[in-house]
């Protein structure tokens, strides 16, 4: 899970115990537990605050309101232009006519280059109403990354929350990828409740969050940054089911999703390829000329190429999600509040709903961690 914990993976400070959990591990989560965003859920503790900034460290810039492009910087990244562009009715319409008129080509090119499809069908904008964003990062081609929106509840961290009428909620949140986009909107328990939602995108397995603040997007940190080990030891000690949800909304799951495509899929990826199309225009030329016989040797040689493509492709990621799907339905021993203050408890979840300052009971007979981790009591050997 490595490549998944990128984006948040230093979460879970575990504090090592026997599998029965000893005194002498349990001597250390006594104390009324504060979670390290419990200025959302705690507003009441000074010291959660402090905690909530430090695990949430963005970047140093100038607030621009009207800014239609910003750099992007993170732990992998640097000197990375992003554009904004929001989508347009008009453009769309005038696009699928493109498309009919050119008898596919100009949906055949958006497919190889997914930027032109946002040229053509969004006009620019500022950073706070994009849809989509351009990313240029060195002399390869730009990539293009959707930007989702989701409802989150009050208690959602401050410098990610932004106040959004019903409507808004309901409205327009389409894309021209609405596939990339999720909806965690379940985790507000009632409509009448006062609601608000926060955007966000992924790049490159980095996950950056809008801050109104700031007016541009910042990357999302976790433990990983300017977190001292006396504050392990005394803001981490177990989290509510409440702080949990808002946590699993804002970081994600603690899991790496390996797709298996249809060999339907695959197949289409592999025919769209710009060296097929050129075997499919030769094939046309050789037969416009009668020559048949080497038009039939061009399909026959590309026909088995495609087949053995497809079958190591498919192969190769079902081996990888088998992998990865083993580690990640295991479950593991943590401890967790009923209230805030109340005494942590250890209880047995998923490895995929570990979150950010979640601490974790290690078993005596050892395990596989699936996520970075702090050592607070005991010993351990890796």
């Amino acid at each position: 899970m490595t490549d998944k914990m990128a984006s948040y993976e230093p979460p879970e400070p575990p504090t090592h115990t026997s599998s029965s959990g000893g005194p002498g591990a349990q001597s250390n989560v006594q104390p009324p537990a504060t979670s390290h965003d419990s200025e959302e859920a705690n507003s009441d503790d000074n010291s959660s605050s402090s905690a909530e900034e430090k695990e949430n460290t963005g970047f140093c810039f100038q607030p621009s309101i009207n800014a239609n492009s910003q750099s992007l910087s993170s732990s992998i990244h640097s000197n990375v232009q992003a554009d904004s562009f929001a989508q347009s009715t008009c453009l769309i319409v005038l696009y699928h006519i493109l498309g009919v008129l050119t008898f596919g080509a100009v949906y055949l090119s958006a497919y190889w280059r997914p930027d032109w499809k946002v040229y053509m069908c969004c006009n620019k904008t500022v950073l706070a109403d994009a849809t989509h964003l351009i990313i240029k990062d060195g002399d390869g081609p730009p990539s293009v990354c959707v930007v989702g929106r989701e409802a989150v509840s009050p208690e959602f961290p401050e410098r990610y929350r932004l106040p959004a009428p019903e409507q808004q909620l309901q409205g327009s949140n389409s894309s021209l990828d609405s596939d990339q986009q999720q909806d965690h909107s379940s985790l507000i328990t009632s409509r009448s409740e006062e609601c608000h939602w926060y955007r966000h995108f992924t790049y490159q397995l980095i996950k950056f969050v809008w801050s109104p603040a700031e007016q541009r997007f910042v990357e999302l940190k976790a433990l990983d940054s300017n977190t001292e080990l006396a504050e392990l030891l005394s803001l981490y000690q177990g989290y509510t089911t409440k702080q949990r949800y808002i946590r699993y909304q804002l970081y994600g799951p603690n899991e790496i999703t390996v797709e298996v495509r249809s060999y339907v899929s695959l197949l289409f990826s592999e025919v769209l390829n710009p060296y097929y199309i050129f075997q499919i225009a030769s094939i046309i030329l050789w037969c416009s000329d009668d020559y048949y016989l080497y038009a039939f040797c061009i399909f026959l040689i590309s026909c088995i190429s495609v087949a053995l493509s497809l079958r190591q492709t498919r192969q190769q990621s079902e081996r990888l999600h088998a992998m990865v799907k083993t580690k990640q339905d295991a479950t593991i021993e943590m401890l967790q509040r009923r209230q805030p203050g109340d005494h942590a408890t250890p209880v047995k979840l998923s490895i995929s709903e570990l979150v950010p300052g979640d601490v974790v009971l290690l078993p005596a007979v050892g395990c596989i961690m699936p996520c970075d981790c702090v050592l607070l009591t005991g010993t351990a050997i890796v």
